[in-house]
Order: structure tokens, then C-alpha cells, then sequence
């Protein structure tokens, strides 16, 4: 008998567990979505007792939203669960499984549906790719290449293309692009280029993207990477010297990071190489000058600089020329010397001789040398040896004139005379200087003697060395003489 009590109490609540199960129910279980398009899928829930309901989707996406995660159900009272599908423009086209759980927290008990979604293409302007490419690093040329079809079955006018690039530390970097036209199921590809800053901040850099088309936008977010390194440049600039040149070489780290064991290097030629010098001594090979700086920290500078200077050559060129110079016309010529034989007093009636030296060092045979002198008139000339001069006289003296012929290099002509003074001076007397005039080279070249000098300085004079003496001395000497 209590055996047939167990088995109605347990009937009993078999039959009341499933009248109080809940209900979950969809209209249709497939639907079709088009990308940028939405769909709504109403998913219904009934109870014949209060229970609370709690649900989940596996195998979601994230353009899959459910409108609520838990309900509460009173008897009988229906209650809508949506989920609702807006697939992105990128969303690739496909078939989708969604399953829905739901599950009673009062009983446990777990109900499961599988929805289908048909994702396909809608009448739209696609951005369909985004990549960005070139040389990521600071002051490098970053690339932005966009890909763009349209899925419309008329023409799209007047496409926009806006990009945003922030960086890791906030700033932003805007592109745009208009596309006028894109035929039906016509694709296009269009890049635009930007400089990143030099120190440009190593990390992610976001990238948002928004395609406009009249009521239409299509927003598209990614990123890419700016590495982080050094980045050397280097400016050379030249400056001129008097005899020269200098090179200054300015190596800049324009990167993000420090920069070690820096080569800096420049061509010389063997010629300039004889010239050079610089403060820092660099490693050379060949035609090849090499330095190497040892730290340069990101946004850091350091020079190199060298002088290539031919003061030096100028100056053995111009030396070369004066010692060519005095050679060929100096020392390459007829000299002529004047000079006085005796060394004595000025006195009236004094006789003198003068010699005149003539020497041809020209390098090859004088054909006439003329050689001139003049005597002021305060001295009587009379004849020396031979030859013997022309002579013209005038109220302030006597010319004198010879005229050498055949005169070979290295040969040497004296010439002399004498003369009296016609008054005695105490002192020495300047002489006229005696010239040459010879042709050499198809020139007429005329050249003077030195100073020649008549008479005795007073301080050698007898007299004036008397009056020097010691007084003492001075009596003596008087009463000797």
C-alpha cells in the first residue's frame, strides 16, 4: 500500500513539473541581413508559474546584440527577448550559427534554439580594405592605401575619404580624399601619403577611418606600429677660405632612440689629401675619411669638421715666381757697380779715382751696353785709362758716356776715371749713381748702380777724432802733431 502512495505522490509531480516548465519560441529561425542593414529576431517566452529566466548566446558576434540577458515571468504573461544583427561593411558575407540558451534559475532547467544568419551584400559603397605600409620609423614616409567598390547598382558621386592618425601622445594627423565618381561594381584604389615627425613617438598609432557617401557613413578602426630606433641624417655644407676650403659635416639623430658607434664618413682626393687637416683625427682608407662619434642621443646633434687649405702651396707657388723672378730679371742681367778707390779727406786738388764695374750675367752675349754717370760740377774730371768716355758738360756737371759692344755672359768691363774737387768739404759726399741701358729679351732694360761715396765721415775725420778724446789725450796728441 505505501508503495502505491510513492508512486501517485511522484506521478503527481511529474505532471506538476511539466506544467510549470516555461516556453521559448522564434517565429524563424533563418533570416537574411544585409551588411550596414539590421534585422530583428523576437524571441517569445510564456510560464504558467513566476520564474526567472536567464540567457546567453554562443558563437556570437560582435555585431550580435541581445536586448536583455535576464527576464522575469509571471504566469502566462508573454515576454519578447530581440536579438538584433547589424553587420559592418567588413563583415565578411557568409552563413552565421547562433544559439540562444536560456535557462530557469529556480529549476535549471536549459532551452536551446539555433538561428541561422544569411549575411549578404546590400546596396552600398564599400571600403573594402585599409593597409598601411612604408617606412614606419621617424621622418619616414608612411603610406595609406585605401580600397574602395561599389556594390550600388547606379553611379556614386562625391565618395569622402577622412582619416584621423592619433598618436601615442595625442596629436593628430588628418587626410582626406574625394572620389567624384564610382561606376556600378567599378573598385578603385587610392593612396595618400604623410611625413611622420622626426622624433616621432615609438608605440601604436590609431587609424579611423570614415567613408561618406550622402546619408552613408562607414567607420573602420585600426592601428599600426611606429618603431622605435634611431635615425641619422647628416647635412654637409662648404665654406671658402682665402686658399681653401672648409667642411662642416652636422650628423642630427632625428629618431626616437639614442644612437651609438656613429660613422660620419667624406672622399678626398690625394691632391686635397695633402692639404688636410682637421681637430678630430679620422681613420683613413685610400681616398676614404671615416669618423665615428660615439653617442648620439634621439633629437641630439654633432659635428665634424675639416679645412682643406693651400695657403702653403700658394705660398711655395708665389716663392717659385719671386725666386723665378729675381732670376730671369734680377739676377739674370747686366749689373752694374760704382765705387770709389781712395779713402781720404775732401780736400781742394785731391785726386780720386772712380771705377765703374760692368758685368753681363744675362745668360747670353749683349750686343751695346751704354753706360752713363755724371760728376757735379764742384769736381774737375780728368782721364782714366781707356776706353775713355764722351763727354758733355753743363753748369751742374759733366756727363760721361761709353758705349760697350760684344760684351759675352759672364764677361766684365772696367771703366775709370779721376776727379779733383775744386774746394775742400769736411764729410762724406753721396755720388751720383752710374747706369746701364742694354737690350735683352726685345725690351730695353736700364738699370743703376749703388750708392758710391766721396770723402771721410766726421767722426773719422782727424779733427773730429781729436775732439773725442780724453782732454788729457787731446793736449798730448795736439803737441805731437
Amino acid at each position: 500500500m505505501h508503495k502505491n502512495i510513492f508512486l501517485a505522490v511522484m506521478a503527481l509531480m511529474l505532471i506538476s513539473g511539466a506544467a510549470h516548465a516555461f516556453q521559448l519560441s522564434v517565429q524563424d529561425t533563418t533570416i537574411s541581413v544585409p551588411t550596414t542593414g539590421m534585422r530583428e529576431i523576437a524571441v517569445k517566452l510564456t510560464s504558467a508559474t513566476p520564474e526567472n529566466i536567464g540567457f546567453s548566446l554562443i558563437d556570437s558576434k560582435p555585431w550580435i546584440t541581445l536586448d536583455k540577458n535576464f527576464v522575469k515571468l509571471e504566469p502566462y504573461v508573454p515576454v519578447t527577448v530581440k536579438i538584433t544583427a547589424s553587420p559592418y561593411m567588413s563583415t565578411p558575407l557568409g552563413l552565421y550559427r547562433l544559439q540562444l540558451t536560456a535557462e530557469s534559475l529556480e529549476t535549471g532547467e536549459n532551452k536551446t534554439v539555433n538561428l541561422f544568419l544569411s549575411v549578404i551584400k546590400g546596396e552600398v559603397v564599400d571600403l573594402e580594405k585599409i593597409t598601411v605600409s612604408g617606412s614606419l620609423q621617424p621622418t619616414g614616409e608612411v603610406v595609406v592605401s585605401y580600397t574602395v567598390k561599389n556594390f550600388r547598382t547606379s553611379t556614386a558621386n562625391d565618395i569622402t575619404i577622412k582619416s584621423i592618425i592619433t598618436t601615442p601622445e595625442g596629436k593628430t594627423i588628418t587626410l582626406q580624399e574625394l572620389i567624384p565618381q564610382l561606376d556600378p561594381d567599378e573598385e578603385k584604389t587610392i593612396e595618400k601619403t604623410f611625413i611622420l615627425n622626426e622624433g616621432a613617438e615609438a608605440g601604436d598609432y590609431s587609424l579611423t577611418t570614415n567613408l561618406v557617401y550622402v546619408a552613408d557613413v562607414q567607420e573602420i578602426r585600426q592601428s599600426f606600429y611606429v618603431a622605435k630606433r634611431p635615425v641619422i641624417v647628416q647635412e654637409k655644407t662648404k665654406s671658402s677660405l682665402l686658399f681653401g676650403y672648409k667642411t662642416n659635416i652636422i650628423v642630427k639623430n632625428v629618431g626616437n632612440a639614442p644612437a651609438t658607434d656613429v660613422e660620419v664618413k667624406d672622399q678626398l682626393s690625394s691632391f686635397e689629401a695633402m692639404f688636410f687637416s682637421a681637430s678630430q683625427k679620422p681613420a683613413i682608407d685610400g681616398t676614404n675619411y671615416k669618423w665615428s662619434v660615439p653617442l648620439i642621443l634621439a633629437g641630439s646633434q654633432s659635428s665634424i669638421s675639416y679645412t682643406v687649405d693651400y695657403t702653403s702651396l700658394y705660398l711655395l707657388i708665389l716663392a717659385i715666381i719671386i725666386l723665378a723672378y729675381v732670376y730671369f730679371f734680377k739676377l739674370r742681367t747686366v749689373r752694374v757697380k760704382k765705387y770709389v778707390l781712395q779713402k781720404k779727406e775732401l780736400e781742394e786738388g785731391e785726386e780720386f779715382t772712380i771705377g765703374i764695374e760692368v758685368k753681363n750675367f744675362s745668360g747670353k752675349r749683349i750686343e751695346e751696353i751704354i753706360v752713363e754717370d755724371f760728376v757735379p760740377a764742384m769736381f774737375t774730371v780728368k782721364e782714366g785709362t781707356a776706353p775713355h768716355p764722351s763727354k758733355k758738360k753743363s753748369s751742374v756737371g759733366t756727363e760721361l758716356t761709353w758705349n760697350l759692344s760684344g760684351l759675352y755672359h759672364g764677361e766684365e768691363r772696367l771703366l775709370s776715371y779721376k776727379i779733383t774737387p775744386v774746394f775742400g768739404v769736411h764729410g762724406k759726399i753721396r755720388l751720383p749713381r752710374a747706369s746701364v741701358k742694354f737690350k735683352l729679351r726685345n725690351k730695353i732694360m736700364h738699370h743703376l748702380s749703388g750708392m758710391a761715396h766721396i770723402g771721410l765721415e766726421l767722426e773719422q775725420h782727424p779733427i773730429s777724432k781729436l775732439m773725442n778724446q780724453n782732454p788729457l789725450k787731446r793736449k798730448k796728441n795736439a803737441r805731437k802733431q
